[in-house]
């Protein structure tokens, strides 16, 4: 007999409690008028301790006594729907939410409440809310979207990199429909790879990670894309500076299966072109030393059909994504040319096995490539690498009872990694072809979670992952010199699916939400994240020429232990908001670099890789009017992180790159329905990033050289800057509605250092030289028009 967890006997033995008197609801919430799911969507039963949460895919199931009830549904950028229902048998219905639009100002719009969200540290945006904020270059962006919310913060000016709560941007998972995007960077990090018009639903986890999710250490970004308008035949066009975007979408069978293709593409060299041929013709000092023939392109296509058949238990999603990029601005490198790109495909069975038992089964592909060639100089090579990664996973949704339900599922993936490999550009070129070996690895996972509601006012969540990793074949492994850790001292080769190192931990999850009332709750909640792959990267913007690692014999997994505590408060109709979190995380085996570290094509990169421990721990506070003409979200967060690795900054602790003392974060949003108009603005200002800087310099045998105190000792100078836009909506003219989106990023022009280099100022005399910041821009306006046809 299977033996279980203590805890997982004791809630079945509590959820048995009634289920003779009992019945299940099934369905499915979906948008009223295109009828797509809304993931995650919230069920609950006024007056009763009866809640639930649909899955990824809008479908639900709640087990309710006989009786008459009401059903509060609600859904972020949704109003909140409540329906009236009677229990006295099985049951499956179809609930329709409506979207929060600007004619239905009158309406009193109420969003999902964080009070009586079982979730610590979720947050959940609407793109309604994305599209309407300022843009940089007009381009709404789902990854800069959550950098305005309380511990998450961009690591650089511009980028669409997020550090969560003191992890480093390769700690957050980031899914497109459950597949993993390794880059999710267009433009070294100007743009996101997420066109806003093919995606439906964002949530981020930084506290409490549900153990569907795993193989990452701070935090989650689970995206999912629209499935296309079930009942009609929908376009989108949209021109801007800099991109062009086109979505197509509708009904494949009427009511029953649907579609979507969305494009977008960039021109943004073309744009840096001929905005500085221009510059150069009027005479601005600025643009004297111009230099044409930027390369900055990429594009973004995806595509979606879902299909259900006729009873409704059944529904089937294939969905797609591809893009690339090109790259070769002069400012920033003007002798290389970067292209790289991403790849995915997922496929998932949604089925209601039973009236209590509903299932989901994925399988996801994710592709991410790179290249990097040196073009003006006698070297003339093609740096390449890339890798592949399958995933297979199975989970289950069980009404227990009323106030019981348990999750579970297990869950495979399969990743390849070419590391790197250099080819000759030309016969002239004075580097030789070379390639590293090839790194295969196997991360398979079980888990169960337990969601309780033993009382009205306490909920519980609790449960378990268990994984297991294996670095497989054929590969060597190398060890080296306890005295010299760059010096080979033995190595054992590993045939085809030997293993060549294997790990395993368990990392369990445990959630608390305490009602105090109706509008107030404390949450608490504490859990073990481990990750077993690594990037190598010594940049905060997230360079092509990154490289992923997985865990080997001389790289251990990274680990961390995270403790939250919030209070959580609403007014009535949840038309403010206020909440405040503590967060204290401790981490293992996380990762950086020796001095000088040498990253390229190395192929015992261990050698340059020291481990040690990490420690994060802050307190976010946010206040949001979420209703009216008039809407506002204020954030503030102070937070500490640093590391403390033997062998760097003298052994002592140090700050990461993304240990920023103090972060504010304001976004508003003013409608005016009668002149059709929406007006919002931005406003952020972060405490200037450590870098480490020299302190001195020596000359040696005809080099120069650099003397450092430590690492990231030094500190940029504030950051901040203000965004608006304002939103002009054309009067619909049959089926077409189109708007203009004017946009002025950074404002008052502010040059907000990104990083800093040092210049030797007299070549004759290396004592001299200066620190010099490095600010990739200043004001950006743009317009944009968005034209749909209904």
């Amino acid at each position: 007999m299977p033996k279980f967890p203590a805890l997982i006997l004791f809630l079945l033995l509590l959820g048995f409690k009634g289920w003779s008197q009992t019945f299940t609801i099934t369905g499915v919430v979906q948008d009223s008028a295109s009828a797509e799911s809304l993931p995650r969507a919230s069920l609950q039963v006024e007056g009763t301790r009866y809640v639930t949460q649909a899955n990824a895919y809008g479908q639900f199931s709640m087990r309710l006594p006989k009786g008459d009830y009401s059903l509060a549904i609600s859904f972020v950028g949704y109003n909140t729907q409540t329906v009236s229902i009677h229990i006295n048998s099985n049951r499956n219905i179809v609930l329709l939410l409506s979207p929060s639009v600007m004619k239905l100002d009158e309406v009193e719009v109420r969003a999902a409440s964080v009070v009586s969200d079982l979730v610590p540290g979720r947050h959940k945006l609407s793109m309604e809310q994305i599209l309407k904020q300022p843009a940089f270059a007009g381009e709404a962006d789902v990854l800069k979207s959550l950098q305005f919310l309380p511990g998450v913060k961009s690591p650089s000016e511009a980028t669409t990199n997020i550090a969560v709560r003191g992890g480093s941007y390769d700690q957050t998972l980031i899914l497109l429909d459950g597949a993993p995007v390794y880059n999710s960077a267009h433009a070294l990090g100007f743009f996101s790879t997420f066109n806003a018009d093919a995606v439906k639903d964002v949530e981020l986890y930084k506290g409490l990670m549900p153990v569907r999710y795993g193989n990452r250490l701070s935090s989650v970004v689970d995206i999912r894309m629209r499935e296309g308008n079930v009942n009609k035949y929908q376009a989108k066009l949209g021109v801007g500076l800099i991109a062009s975007r086109l979505t197509i979408e509708g009904p494949i069978q009427k009511g029953v299966s649907s579609f979507i293709v969305s494009g977008r593409y960039s021109y943004a060299g073309n744009v840096l072109n001929g905005l500085g041929k221009v510059a150069q013709a009027v005479g601005l000092y600025a643009a004297n030393d111009f230099v044409g023939g930027n390369k900055v392109n990429f594009y973004d296509f995806n595509a979606k059909m879902n299909f259900k058949d006729k009873s409704g238990r059944n529904r089937l999603y294939v969905s797609g994504y591809s893009g690339h990029d090109k790259f070769n601005y002069y400012i920033l490198q003007a002798a290389t040319l970067m292209d790289w790109g991403n790849q995915t495909g997922s496929f998932q069975w949604n089925r209601f096995v039973n009236d209590r038992l509903s299932m989901v089964t994925s399988g996801t592909y994710s592709h991410y490539g790179y290249h990097y060639q040196v073009v003006n100089d006698s070297r003339r090579f093609d740096w390449n690498a890339g890798q592949h990664e399958v995933n297979l996973k199975t989970e289950f949704d069980y009404a227990v009872s009323p106030a019981y339900s348990i999750n579970f599922g297990a869950h495979l993936m399969r990743n390849n990694n070419q590391p790197g490999r250099i080819e000759p550009l030309s016969e002239t070129a004075v580097v030789k072809p070379y390639r590293l070996d090839t790194k295969r690895s196997v991360i398979q996972a079980v888990f169960i979670e337990n969601l309780y509601n033993p009382t009205r006012f306490l909920k519980i969540s609790a449960g378990f992952r268990q994984s297991f990793f294996a670095l497989m074949g054929p590969v060597t492994a190398y060890e080296y010199l306890s005295t010299d850790r760059l010096v080979v001292s033995d190595s054992t080769v590993y045939g085809k699916l030997q293993f060549a190192k294997t790990y395993s931990a368990l990392e369990p999850r445990v959630g608390l939400t305490l009602l105090l009332s109706e509008k107030s709750s404390f949450k608490a909640s504490w859990n073990r994240t481990v990750q077993y792959t690594h990037l190598l990267t010594n940049s905060s913007v997230g360079l092509p020429t990154d490289i992923w690692v997985p865990s080997s014999n001389n790289t251990k997994p990274q680990n961390a232990r995270q403790a939250t505590l919030g209070f959580y408060q609403s007014t009535t109709n949840n038309r403010y908001s206020f909440t405040l979190e503590g967060y204290y995380k401790k981490m293992k085996n996380v990762i950086d670099f020796v001095d000088n570290a040498d990253l390229f094509v190395n192929k015992n990169i261990e050698t340059q890789i020291l481990t040690g421990t990490g420690l994060a721990y802050g307190l976010e506070s946010m206040i949001a009017k979420q209703a009216g003409r008039f809407k506002y979200q204020i954030s503030y967060t102070w937070s500490k992180t640093s590391r403390k690795i033997a062998g760097i900054n003298n052994d002592n602790p140090y700050p990461t790159r993304d240990d920023r003392r103090h972060a504010l974060a304001i976004t508003s949003l003013c409608t005016f329905p009668k002149k059709r108009t929406e007006f919002s603005a931005n406003f952020v200002m972060n405490s200037g990033a450590p870098i480490t800087m020299p302190t001195n310099t020596f000359y040696y045998q005809g080099a120069l050289f650099y003397e450092y105190d430590g690492r990231n000792q030094y500190r940029l100078p504030i950051y901040h800057r203000l965004d608006i836009s304002l939103i002009v909506h054309k009067k619909p003219k049959g089926s077409r509605e189109g708007s203009w989106i004017f946009s002025i990023h950074n404002v008052y022009d502010r040059k907000n250092v990104f990083s800093a280099v040092s210049r030797t100022e007299d070549w004759a005399n290396f004592q001299l030289y200066s620190v010099v910041g490095l600010a990739p821009f200043g004001i950006v306006p743009s317009i944009t028009y968005n034209l749909a046809f209904k």
